[in-house]
């Protein structure tokens, strides 16, 4: 797959600030949480390090992310989330 220029958040020319609204994000979490029947557990909008937010469900006694990509709009489902917080 080919990703397109500032997916990332950088582009040849400079930063470019984020394209997916975060607090709609959120509503829709919310809206489909309450159709499906899961719990929302948290979210997270911080970008240091990483280039999407996600919000972390509880549907039946799995957890499952909720990943989407801060300036373009792809979503993804993840088990886990390993982050590299610790460079040790």
């Amino acid at each position: 797959m080919l990703l397109i220029d500032g997916i990332t958040g950088f582009s040849n020319d400079k930063v470019i600030s984020t394209a997916v609204n975060k607090y709609e994000f959120k509503k829709i979490c919310f809206q489909i949480s309450n159709i499906l029947k899961f719990k929302i557990e948290d979210f997270d909008f911080k970008l240091d390090g990483k280039s999407f937010y996600f919000a972390k469900i509880k549907f039946s006694s799995d957890t499952i992310f909720i990943l989407i990509n801060a300036y373009y709009p792809i979503i993804a489902f993840a088990s886990q989330i390993n982050l590299f917080n610790n460079w040790d």
